[in-house]
């Protein structure tokens, strides 16, 4: 086999993956007020009033190039708020339930990473924005999703102690649910 052919092969699908990683499709199995929008292009209100863009606040951030991105905790992209064992965190998840369903869907999830990140960060945020309209439900672009875990990943020492607390408790919380739901420890 031509190594020359392999390797252009093999370029052409890198490529290929690394595209697929900026679309923006909508979730089909979100029902409520969904926005499909690139991280860079949000914006914060902050307690002042101020409108502030996403750039500001995320310094450094970099949407990824990589084929493999980290994303979130895996539990089908939503879980059951009423199976978190942690009343605290039950309370948490309810306020980013935009459409009621007692679910954390994934673009809920986004809308919670990127607000508590900010707030970790001691910027006082008060409502995330695209084109001027509060974000309740965030579909991003995998590249995005990539970038964001991998900010959170380098400045988890500067996020205050209960978020970085939530972020290391994500993994654990999905896998209490899924035992929940299969018939594990939880009622």
């Amino acid at each position: 086999m031509n190594i020359k052919l392999v390797t252009i092969a093999l370029i052409g699908c890198l490529l290929a993956a690394c595209a697929a990683n900026e679309k923006l499709v909508p979730d089909p199995t979100y029902k409520g007020n969904l926005t499909l929008a690139r991280l860079q292009d949000t914006d914060f209100t902050l307690e002042d009033s101020a409108d502030v863009p996403f750039d500001d606040l995320f310094v450094g951030f970099e949407p990824s190039s990589s084929p493999v991105v980290p994303g979130f905790p895996r539990s089908r992209f939503r879980f059951d708020i009423g199976l978190v064992s942690s009343r605290r965190y039950q309370l948490l998840f309810r306020g980013y339930d935009a459409n009621g369903n007692d679910f954390l869907e994934r673009p809920e999830m986004a809308v919670m990473y990127v607000q508590e990140t900010a707030l970790g960060l001691g910027h006082p945020v008060i409502q995330f924005k695209y084109n001027s309209e509060r974000i309740e439900a965030l579909q991003i672009a995998t590249a995005d999703l990539g970038g964001l875990m991998s900010f959170i990943d380098a400045n988890s020492r500067e996020l205050e102690p209960k978020t970085r607390q939530l972020f290391r408790d994500m993994p654990y919380i999905v896998e209490d649910i899924r035992s929940a739901q299969e018939g594990g420890r939880y009622p």
